[in-house]
């Protein structure tokens, strides 16, 4: 089992295709990759906690995700894409 690092220690990040990059994953065979929670966190770049946050809100405000079991949760990187792209604001789109 792979321990979390301690604090302050240096995390090596994993190469992950981030929405917009030419090789997006949506185009690749691996377009249904199931992400962890830590994962999907470094995709939409905001904290596990308000992941977490979001999963225990009665109206879920966060991405679609999959209880695996009891302590499992993973996400679908297709879902995090839609997420955001969901969230994609358009600078001459004023309300």
């Amino acid at each position: 089992m792979r321990m979390p690092p301690r604090f302050g220690a240096r995390i090596r990040p994993r190469q992950l295709a981030l929405p917009g990059d030419p090789g997006r994953l949506g185009s690749s065979p691996f377009a249904h990759e199931l992400l962890t929670t830590f994962e999907a966190s470094e995709f939409l770049r905001i904290p596990m906690d308000t992941l977490k946050g979001w999963r225990r809100r009665r109206f879920r405000a966060g991405p679609r995700f999959i209880r695996a079991h009891a302590h499992k949760i993973l996400y679908r990187s297709a879902d995090l894409e839609k997420f955001l792209d969901a969230r994609t604001v358009d600078p001459g789109d004023r309300r």
